[in-house]
C-alpha cells in the first residue's frame, strides 16, 4: 500500500498537481517520511499532534487553496 501511495504521489506531482499532506496523531517515523515525501515540498507537509495543530494545518491548506488560480 505504501508503494502505491508513493507512486500516486509521484505521478500527481509529475503532472503539476500540488500535493499537500496532513498527518494526525501519528508517531511512526516511516509514516511521517512517507507523507513528507508525498507533499510537493516541505512547506506543504503538516504534522498535527492535537486538535489545535490539526485546525492550523487545515487553515494553512485553505490558505494555499485560496491562492490557486485556474488558467487555460
Amino acid at each position: 500500500l505504501n508503494e502505491r501511495m508513493r507512486l500516486a504521489c509521484q505521478n500527481s506531482k509529475k503532472t503539476g498537481i500540488k500535493v499537500m499532506t496532513i498527518l494526525f496523531r501519528e508517531t511512526d517515523s516511516a509514516t511521517q517520511q512517507l507523507l513528507k515525501d508525498c507533499a510537493s515540498d516541505g512547506k506543504l507537509f503538516y504534522m498535527a499532534a492535537n486538535e489545535n495543530d490539526l485546525r492550523r494545518a487545515f487553515e494553512a491548506v485553505a490558505g494555499e487553496i485560496s491562492r490557486l488560480r485556474l488558467t487555460k
